[in-house]
């Protein structure tokens, strides 16, 4: 039994892409695709807590960490509030 389980119980895409992880890297290129394709759309909270997985973290590694998120979409998120609260303090002072 892993960690994650316990703190949560999996629903079935979390069940389907722990047990692609369980047997990687015996995959398939078509169940490989399956988990390159269902890795993004695994909640972020049950993504950090299968990362206790080492093949996941083997996974990571043989492909790079590529991640579904891009840092410049980040960087909007954070920076949206902040141009607009700065915009409003200026609209304010003048």
């Amino acid at each position: 039994m892993h960690y994650y389980e316990a703190a949560r119980p999996p629903f079935g895409l979390n069940v389907r892409v722990r047990l692609l992880l369980d047997r990687y890297p015996n995959l398939g290129e078509e169940e490989l695709a399956e988990l390159i394709n269902l890795l993004p759309q695994v909640p972020p909270l049950d993504l950090s807590q299968m990362t206790t997985n080492d093949r996941l973290a083997a996974f990571r590694d043989d492909r790079g960490d590529k991640r579904s998120g891009s840092v410049s979409g980040l960087v909007w998120l954070l920076a949206f509030p902040l141009i607009l609260g700065i915009s409003a303090i200026f609209w304010l002072l003048v």
